[in-house]
C-alpha cells in the first residue's frame, strides 16, 4: 500500500537516495552531502520555501515530489511550482505519480494556491505523456499547467 506525506527538513535523510537517483538518472555526478544541504536550505527558506512530499510502500521511500509556491503572471495567481518528481525503477507505473500528484494538489488548495505548474528541465517524453494524463496541459515547450478546481 502506497501512503504520501509531506515531510520537514529532519526527514531528508530518508529520502536522500531518490534525489541522487534522479540527477545520476540524467547522467549528472552529485555529492550527496552538498544535494542534502541545498535541500536542507531551500526547505528552511519561510518565503517560497521548498515542499517535499514522499511516497512510501511499507516504511521505505520509493518516490518524491518536491516543489514551492509562488505567482503565477498569466494571470496573476497563486501557484504550487512542482520543480522535481522522481519515483524509483520498479514503482513507475501512474499509480506512485498519481498518489504524489494527489497530496501536492490538497496541500496547494490548502494553502490558496489556484494553479499547479510542472517544469520540465530536460527532456523527459515519458513524464510529459504522464502529465498529460493526469490534466495538466502543455503551455509552453517544458511547463506544464493544471487549474486546481475550488
Amino acid at each position: 500500500m502506497i501512503q504520501t506525506m509531506r515531510i520537514s527538513r529532519r526527514h531528508l535523510p530518508d529520502v536522500l537516495h531518490l534525489m541522487v537517483a534522479l540527477r545520476e538518472d540524467l547522467g549528472r555526478e552529485v555529492d550527496p552531502r552538498k544535494l542534502a544541504e541545498e535541500f536542507h536550505t531551500l526547505m528552511g527558506r519561510r518565503e517560497g520555501g521548498l515542499h517535499v512530499f514522499v511516497a512510501r510502500e511499507g516504511r521505505f521511500p520509493i518516490g518524491y515530489l518536491a516543489g514551492c509556491f509562488g505567482v503565477s503572471t498569466q494571470p496573476m495567481v497563486p501557484v504550487f511550482c512542482i520543480h522535481e518528481i522522481f519515483v524509483a525503477k520498479p514503482y513507475r507505473g501512474g499509480r506512485v505519480f498519481r498518489a504524489l500528484g494527489a497530496e501536492a494538489v490538497a496541500h496547494a488548495t490548502a494553502k490558496g494556491a489556484r494553479l499547479m505548474e510542472l517544469r520540465l528541465r530536460y527532456t523527459q517524453r515519458d513524464l510529459a505523456l504522464l502529465a498529460e494524463s493526469l490534466g495538466f496541459e502543455p503551455t509552453g515547450r517544458q511547463v506544464f499547467e493544471r487549474i486546481i478546481d475550488a
